[in-house]
């Protein structure tokens, strides 16, 4: 982001959930902004697809935080077409269904008492004779459900959706997505009478758009427009023209026809490798070389439509 005294005009690369806001915000300071977007949806992955009059979500995205500002901002923008939905989620496995989080009845039934009874003896052992430094994310997984139960539940599908061993993935990482679980907490949860957990994977409901995550951010693209500050959509960033270490424009096309789009301060939610990469003058090659050695997840969204209604209560 660049620095300027003078009258500001932020361009924002991307329309996903923190171009949005971003703008959002800037809105309510009476900043003028443009976003250039190269989907011709809103959204990013978080965005909701149309086909044949059926809604689709890329990605599961529910809506759940305990930060205040958050919630109220969601509210605000769509009031009560923010619905509350209650959670579902299971894990397929050896031909039963295991609701996550754990549920002790459940697990009994799926696993079987013997199965059991080893997960609860691994998991003793493991708060017996833990890792004394945990440094990646297997280490801090059987710290919390044993060896057992974290290689029967979670080792295959985190290198599946990640592609690397858990042993290559931090434990900071881990630490952060799934704070405070643990097969304790899980156990807790499951007997406890009580709802409102304070453990993020623990949640039992969770807010949902009415129509999709695509709702809430093509009303906010609404309310940043009604405001004067436009989203251009199928507008890709071909260049990023820089003075020193300050952004000054950037070069868009949107079919045929290229433009500059000059701003005093930029915010970019442009993958990082394609945006260095994307730099006029370029940055320097020891830069350049760090940027193409990034790598990065990609996903494919199969979808299937059945004639059927209700085929599954899961979310």
């Amino acid at each position: 982001m660049t620095k300027s005294l003078g009258a500001k005009r932020v361009v924002i690369i991307g329309a996903g959930p923190a171009g949005l806001t971003a703008d959002y915000q800037l809105c309510r300071h009476t900043i003028p902004s443009i976003i250039v977007e190269r989907q011709a949806l809103v959204g990013g992955h978080a965005r909701t697809e149309q086909f044949q009059g059926f809604r689709v979500d890329i990605g599961g995205h529910r809506f759940f935080t305990k930060v205040e500002a958050v919630n109220h901002l969601w509210q605000e923008v769509l009031g009560e077409a923010f619905t509350t939905v209650p959670r579902l989620s299971r894990i397929y496995f050896h031909g039963n269904f295991f609701h996550y989080p754990l549920r002790l009845p459940n697990m009994l039934r799926g696993l079987g008492l013997i199965e059991s009874g080893w997960i609860l003896l691994s998991y003793v052992q493991a708060r017996l004779f833990p890792y004394r430094e945990e440094q990646n994310l297997e280490q801090w997984m059987c710290n919390r459900f044993g060896t057992r139960l974290y290689r029967t539940f979670f080792k295959t599908y985190t290198e599946k959706v990640w592609g690397m061993s858990c042993t290559h993935l931090q434990a900071d990482w881990a630490a952060q997505r799934i704070k405070g679980l643990s097969l304790s907490s899980a156990v807790r949860n499951a007997l406890s009478p009580w709802k409102g957990t304070t453990v993020k994977s623990l949640i039992d409901q969770f807010s949902y758009p009415r129509f999709g995550p695509g709702m809430m951010w093509q009303a906010i693209r609404e309310i940043v427009e009604a405001h004067g500050n436009p989203v251009r959509l199928n507008t890709e960033v071909i260049q990023m023209q820089r003075i020193e270490h300050r952004m000054t424009s950037v070069t868009v096309r949107c079919g045929e026809r290229e433009e500059v789009i000059p701003g005093t301060h930029f915010i970019s939610s442009m993958p990082l490798r394609l945006a260095l990469t994307h730099m006029t003058p370029p940055p320097p090659d020891h830069i350049l070389d760090a940027a193409r050695k990034l790598r990065h997840r990609d996903f494919l969204v199969v979808v299937l439509v059945v004639n059927q209604q209700e085929l599954f209560p899961d979310n």
